[in-house]
């Protein structure tokens, strides 16, 4: 399960991004129904992730509650009632922001219920769309670009939220940090500014170990993206390694590791 959607009336819907499912409960955590498959059809998923709810107008009922879901490796957003049944869908798979095409790894997903606006984040893309809730781009189309500088994003943000002026925020992983943004894709705020990298010698998921000619220890940090290499008695020594799917050091989710 990765993401959670909540109906006025208390219902809990779940991505079951593995099982390519939306699964629903009531508030105490019982299941009472669920919908979706694996496949590129109208209802169907390839890997749902960010969810959320726009609620219609008498929030005393649910049916005019429409979910939003992100269909990840199917580059759309698909709409759905809240019994489950397919309503309609948009987005593609390609570069041009204007054309509410998506370049990939989508994550999140956020509606602006003020304002009847849903926002996308395209990882791969490192951008965030923003939609009307039709699913016709607003304006600005997209934000965002790839580095580590204000308004940027390496590797991608991840999950999204819209408060209660309407700004934006997202969840910068790689860069350690989240960012702030107004409606208008205007860079507002970085925290922590400046951000905060994990500290030498500590460990996110540790996967591979091996032991070098010398005797110290180098270890697969996995969720930090990077080597460490410590003294065979734990001293930190050298660290290597950063998020990112190319380039010299650089690392998505390394596993393990051997030396020659």
């Amino acid at each position: 399960p990765s993401r959670v959607a909540v109906t006025d009336q208390g219902k809990v819907f779940v991505a079951d991004t593995w099982s390519n499912r939306i699964s629903i409960h009531q508030s105490n955590g019982t299941e009472i129904d669920e919908f979706g498959s694996f496949g590129t059809a109208n209802g169907q998923f390839k890997q749902p992730h960010g969810i959320a709810f726009h609620y219609g107008n008498d929030r005393t009922s649910e049916a005019d509650d429409r979910l939003y879901v992100v269909n990840t490796n199917n580059h759309r957003v698909d709409v759905f009632n809240v019994s489950g049944t397919f309503l309609f869908k948009f987005g593609s798979k390609g570069s041009n922001c204007g054309s509410s095409q998506f370049v990939g790894d989508m994550r999140g997903l956020a509606v602006d219920q003020s304002n009847d606006l849903v926002y996308v984040v395209d990882a791969a893309g490192n951008r965030i769309h923003k939609f009307n809730l039709n699913g016709t781009p607003a304006s600005p189309a997209c934000f965002g670009s790839t580095g580590s500088g204000d308004g940027q994003f390496s590797d991608g943000g991840r999950e999204i939220t819209v408060d209660g002026q309407g700004n934006v925020w997202v969840g910068d992983m790689p860069n350690f940090r989240a960012q702030k943004f107004s409606s208008s894709g205007q860079f507002l705020l970085a925290v922590p500014d400046p951000a905060e990298p994990p500290p030498a010698g500590g460990f996110n998921g540790p996967r591979g170990v091996a032991i070098d000619p010398s005797g110290n220890i180098l270890v697969t940090d996995t969720y930090n993206q990077r080597v460490q290499k410590l003294s065979n008695t734990g001293t930190f020594i050298d660290q290597w390694g950063s998020r990112g799917r190319s380039g010299p050091y650089g690392f998505n989710y390394p596993r393990m590791i051997a030396t020659d």
